[in-house]
């Protein structure tokens, strides 16, 4: 086997702004993402670990699915699966972006054979609750990790700002925008 190029921990929202209905669209389009095959294909190549973090409140942060390595389309197609159905763990918590910062950045000392490490940040919400983001988010990118975005804005572009200003940065990092939950 070769070694690992990337490491990647996609998080995902479940605040209480986030309903039932957007948690299973955020997970199906992280499934349907995966299965991509030029995503499926990259993910093979880098022999990448991948992880899911759910995040809400101060002290609500959970590793849903733990590191696994992405050796095979196989696997990547079983990472996929299991992210699907992966329940929601929190329903009406608060946006701590910062606390959920804080929690990943331990992870990446599990994958420190990964020559590029990856945090991938879904939310819909501004930081209303836990530790505020600078220090978390520097702490990150000192380690060298590279923190991209999807931005969920219903209307304007408060998020996508708030993002861009708070949240991303590293290496190429990125955030897009997505203008709702419908599919």
């Amino acid at each position: 086997l070769r070694a690992c190029a990337l490491a990647l921990v996609l998080t995902v929202d479940v605040s209480a702004s986030i309903s039932s209905g957007e948690y299973a669209l955020q997970m199906q389009g992280l499934a349907d993402a995966l299965e991509d095959p030029t995503i499926s294909g990259a993910l093979v190549n880098a022999q990448a670990a991948l992880t899911v973090v759910q995040w809400s409140g101060a002290n609500e942060q959970v590793t849903s699915i733990s590191w696994q390595r992405m050796h095979s389309h196989e696997n990547v197609v079983d990472f996929a699966r299991t992210t699907r159905a992966a329940p929601r763990i929190w329903l009406d918590g608060f946006t701590a972006i910062g606390s959920m910062l804080a929690f990943v950045a331990p992870l990446f000392t599990q994958v420190a054979d990964c020559r590029r490490m990856v945090l991938d940040v879904s939310g819909d919400g501004l930081i209303n609750a836990g530790a505020p983001t600078a220090a978390s988010r520097n702490l990150l990118l000192a380690q060298g990790v590279t923190i991209n975005g999807i931005a969920i804005d219903r209307r304007g572009d408060a998020v996508l700002q708030y993002f861009r200003s708070d949240i991303i940065g590293g290496l190429d990092a990125l955030v897009l925008p997505a203008r709702g939950h419908r599919a």
